[in-house]
């Protein structure tokens, strides 16, 4: 519903794990506005996949950035 009353722009969606996908109950309206393309469901089988979803960055990048801003904040000793 907010996504609609912000207007659809087609960079919406929502991230499930892949598991829930046969439970999947939509109205409708959203089942329309994926076919549209102006709503998309993402289903995951890992936190990484999300997370490359929301960053459009991939895991390793995400991983080698952190570990770096880890080794930065701790003086740079291991």
């Amino acid at each position: 519903a907010l996504c609609k009353a912000r207007g659809l722009t087609g960079i919406q969606g929502v991230i499930i794990p892949r598991s829930n996908v046969a439970d999947l109950q939509l109205s409708a309206e959203v089942v329309q506005a994926v076919k549209d393309g102006t709503f998309h469901i993402y289903a995951v089988d890992h936190v990484s996949q999300a997370l490359e979803i929301m960053t459009g960055t991939s895991y390793k990048t995400i991983l080698a950035k952190a570990q770096e801003r880890l080794k930065a904040m701790s003086g740079g000793a291991q």
